[in-house]
């Protein structure tokens, strides 16, 4: 946005993406008063919001270009990934199904990559490094189709490649074990040594969820639950194996321990400085995504969700410069 714009100024100040898209948010408000203040510019929501779409437009683009690989990388770079609902205008959500009671959806699924460097701090916790912090959410699609990578997988692809983790001697992936996130990561990193990593916290409530009704003893259960929360998962499955029978939730728990053993060596990972849990994730869909988009009322377009959920990540990401570097030269 440059030049000389005339608009109804404060009164109707811009609100994002629109009424329906922003939720009552005063994001738009805010950041059409800065306008004002830095550039004596004066812009309506309506105008606010076409700029705002088409710059998203522009950032996706620049996403999706070419990756120029990075000579040198965090020497074993910690790869996290998750998904969250989105809410969306109707449009967006014919034919798709979802967990509403007559099968539909209201939301779609954002999904945000990190890849980072991670060190102890002064307490010995296992913390990603500030500044080596690369991060990237589109809503797009995670199955692959006519032979070629999904859409999630091209994205990891290229940012893995940017930031240089492509040649190093380990990849730790953190993850819930969605299936998507491991299909894509074995394709983009095949070949390499690969060290999977079931967070924790999701194993955890899945097993309090198990033991809810099945241990009436409120020590024994506790002493179940310290195990595993020790990292000792072989002991709290062999505790719990026994009581298969007696519960369904217990028997499906004890079988999906037993598929994810290999990755669930959390006494381990300690040992070696590797994060269990998905507190680096996490906090990256809260920042990302849920702080803008998940607001009371909020309804999205396609366009409007992928472009401000890329824009922040290139802020975030401190690629500000670099996108306007590549908007001039195209």
């Amino acid at each position: 946005m440059c030049g000389k714009i005339s608009g109804s100024g404060r009164g109707k100040a811009a609100h994002g993406f629109g009424r329906q898209d922003c939720g009552g948010s005063s994001w738009g408000i805010c950041r059409a008063r800065l306008v004002e203040d830095l550039l004596w510019l004066k812009i309506s929501r309506s105008r606010f919001d076409r700029e705002t779409r088409s710059l998203g437009v522009e950032v996706v683009a620049f996403e999706r270009a070419e990756a120029l690989e990075a000579p040198s990388g965090p020497p074993r770079p910690v790869i996290s990934a998750d998904g969250t609902g989105v809410p969306m205008r109707n449009p967006e959500l014919e034919d798709r199904s979802g967990r509403q009671e007559d099968g539909t959806s209201k939301t779609r699924e954002a999904k945000l990559l990190r890849v980072c460097e991670v060190s102890r701090d002064e307490e010995g916790q296992v913390r990603a490094v500030a500044g080596r912090i690369m991060q990237s959410s589109v809503i797009d699609s995670a199955v692959a189709s006519g032979g070629r990578m999904s859409d999630f997988a091209a994205r990891l692809g290229r940012e893995a490649k940017r930031r240089g983790a492509l040649h190093r001697d380990e990849v730790v992936i953190l993850s819930d074990g969605a299936n998507w996130i491991e299909n894509a990561t074995r394709k983009v990193f095949a070949g390499m040594k690969l060290t999977s990593v079931l967070d924790l916290f999701h194993v955890l409530e899945k097993l309090q969820n198990a033991l809810k009704d099945m241990i009436p003893d409120d020590a024994k259960r506790k002493a179940t639950f310290d195990w595993m929360k020790a990292g000792n998962a072989a002991l709290a499955v062999k505790e719990l194996a026994p009581h298969r029978s007696q519960c369904k939730a217990v028997g499906d728990f004890v079988r999906y321990c037993r598929a994810n053993l290999y990755r669930m060596r959390y006494v381990e990972y300690r040992r070696r400085g590797l994060p269990c849990g998905s507190g680096i994730i996490e906090g990256g869909c809260r920042t990302v995504v849920v702080d803008r988009l998940k607001k009371s009322g909020s309804r999205w377009s396609l366009g409007g969700a992928n472009g401000i959920m890329t824009i922040r990540c290139c802020q975030m990401n401190n690629r500000v410069v670099d996108f306007f570097q590549w908007r001039a030269a195209a």
